[in-house]
């Protein structure tokens, strides 16, 4: 099966497009409030932005592949036992704001300051951003998780929503239990 197809191909694209989405706010964020403090000093530029996009995207999607952080969403609304639809998306929203927003705001200030600033002044660029960030990418993750869904579900040909309406994950008809046998 190819790398980017079925439930597993479903996960990854997920996590690339959120990814994504999280990693250039984080870099808008992170460089403009670096920018703001010292606006005489070239910060906020292309090259520094896509510096910091790519260990950015590349920590964001090894957070998203090696944490299973959806999976610790889908306990706590079971545990829960939330069944309605808006309180299940912000549970879900708020487990993946708070591990992404924590790992990865923390190592993109790393990356990014501790040359210049050191130990304490990195802390303290991330206790400047993360502040901000945790309500940001927390509404960011509700716009974007949809879409994600939506795009995940286009390119790998398996669709999870599908599976809770009772059809097959592929959107075609569910096989009968004599065809299962013989799979």
């Amino acid at each position: 099966m190819p790398y980017y197809q079925g439930p597993a191909g479903f996960g990854r694209i997920m996590n690339m497009v959120v990814n994504f989405v999280i990693t250039i706010f984080f870099v808008c964020l992170i460089l403009g409030s670096a920018q703001a403090a010292a606006p005489q000093a070239p910060i906020f530029t292309p090259l520094n932005s896509i510096v910091m996009f790519i260990p950015g995207y590349c920590v964001a999607c090894f957070i998203g592949e090696a944490l299973p952080v959806s999976n610790w969403a889908n306990k706590a609304v079971a545990a829960l036992r939330i069944t309605n639809k808006v309180a299940s998306s912000l549970i879900t929203a708020l487990i993946f704001d708070v591990v992404f927003t924590t790992i990865l705001s923390m190592i993109l200030c790393w990356v990014n300051n501790i040359q210049a600033l050191g130990l304490m002044g990195t802390i303290d660029a991330w206790l400047h951003v993360y502040p901000i960030a945790l309500p940001c990418v927390f509404v960011l993750v509700l716009i974007v998780l949809p879409l994600s869904t939506a795009i995940a579900a286009k390119v790998s040909g398996f669709d999870p929503r599908k599976i809770a309406q009772g059809g097959a994950p592929d959107g075609g008809p569910r096989a009968s239990k004599d065809d299962q046998a013989f799979a």
